[in-house]
C-alpha cells in the first residue's frame, strides 16, 4: 500500500467518489465538504486542506481529509492497515492534528497510534460519540401542521445568536473564535437558502439547515430548539418537514448525525424513520502537561 497527497481538490474528488459512494452514508460528511471545498477552497480556513489516499494497486483503501484548523477525517474501510500506514505517513510529514474523526474502530486506532507511538507528549481524549442515521421515508405522523420557511435576512439576528447556542451546547470545546466565523458565515447560508426554520403563531420555535449534498443524498444538521421550547415537538417536526422536502426534490435518502450521550434526539429521528447505519466518534489530542479534560 501508499499513501497518495493531493492538492488539486478536483482531481481527489473525481478519484475517491466511487469509492466513497460505496458507502455514501457512512462517508456523507466527507463527500459534502469536498464538494464544498471544491467551491471555495478557504471557506473553513486559510491554510489549503490536506487530501490523502491510501492505495494498493491503484485501488483506494481509505480517504482522509483535513480542512485547517478542523480535525482529520477518515473515510470507513474494511483495512485498518490502512490507517496505521496513514498515521506513519503523516508522521513523517510532520503533520500536526487537533484531532481525528471517523468510524469508531478507525478513528480509535489512529488516535492511539497518534498518541502512544508518534507523539507521546499527547494523549487522546474522546471528545463525542455520535451516530450516523439514514432516512429513505418519512413518517407521515411526525409531519405536523405547524409553518414551515426557509430563512431570510430578516431572520439573521436569531439564526446567528442560535448558531452560536448551538454550538456552545453540542461542542462544548469551540472556541468563542470559531463560533464568531459560524456566526458570520449565517449570512452566507441564508443566501443560499439552506436555513429553514419552524413558526408557531408567528414566533420562530426552532431551525434546522440542510448540508453537504452527496450524489443521492443530503446531510441535515444544526437542529436546534431553545430551550424554553423544548419537548414540545418541534425538532421532530422540522426535520421531519426538511426530510420530506428534500426526498420531494429528488433525493434517494437523508442523513444526519446524532449525540449519542443525548437519548431524547436518538429517539424522535428515529420516530421520524430514521435509521441507525455507524458510529463514529471523535478524539482530540491534548498535551500531557494539561490534564484537564
Amino acid at each position: 500500500m501508499e499513501v497518495q497527497f493531493y492538492t488539486d481538490v478536483d482531481r481527489f474528488r473525481e478519484l475517491c467518489t466511487p469509492f466513497l459512494t460505496e458507502r455514501e452514508a457512512e462517508n456523507n460528511l466527507i463527500i459534502g465538504i469536498l464538494g464544498i471545498i471544491s467551491k471555495n477552497l478557504h471557506l473553513y480556513g486559510s491554510e489549503d486542506p490536506i487530501l490523502a489516499l491510501v492505495t494498493e494497486k491503484e485501488t483506494i483503501k481509505l480517504v482522509s481529509i483535513r480542512t485547517p484548523p478542523f480535525n482529520l477525517l477518515l473515510s470507513y474501510t474494511d483495512d485498518i492497515s490502512a490507517i496505521t500506514l496513514l498515521a506513519e505517513k503523516f508522521k513523517e510529514k510532520k503533520l500536526e492534528f487537533p484531532g481525528v474523526a471517523g468510524f469508531k474502530e478507525g478513528a480509535l486506532h489512529f488516535a492511539k497510534l497518534w498518541t502512544e507511538k508518534s507523539h507521546k507528549e499527547l494523549k487522546h481524549v474522546l471528545e463525542v460519540q455520535t451516530r450516523i442515521y439514514r432516512l429513505d421515508k418519512v413518517n407521515p405522523k411526525t409531519i405536523g401542521n405547524n409553518l414551515f420557511r426557509t430563512a431570510s435576512i430578516s431572520d439573521l439576528e436569531v439564526v446567528s445568536d442560535w448558531v452560536g447556542d448551538f454550538l456552545r451546547e453540542a461542542v462544548p470545546n469551540t472556541t468563542e473564535n470559531e463560533i464568531q466565523r459560524n456566526k458570520e458565515r449565517v449570512i452566507d447560508a441564508i443566501k443560499e437558502q439552506s436555513v429553514y426554520l419552524l413558526e408557531v403563531e408567528n414566533k420562530i420555535v426552532s431551525l434546522a439547515r440542510r448540508t453537504g449534498p452527496t450524489p443521492n443524498g443530503e446531510r441535515i444538521g444544526l437542529v436546534y430548539t431553545p430551550p424554553n421550547e423544548r419537548r414540545k415537538g418541534y425538532a421532530t417536526e422540522i426535520v421531519a418537514k426538511l426530510s420530506q422536502l428534500l426526498l420531494d426534490e429528488g433525493k434517494t435518502f437523508c442523513f444526519l448525525y446524532t449525540d449519542l450521550a443525548n437519548p431524547t434526539s436518538n429517539k424522535i429521528y428515529q420516530d421520524i424513520g430514521y435509521k441507525p447505519i455507524m458510529d463514529s466518534d471523535t478524539y482530540r489530542f491534548n498535551s500531557l502537561e494539561n490534564q484537564e479534560e
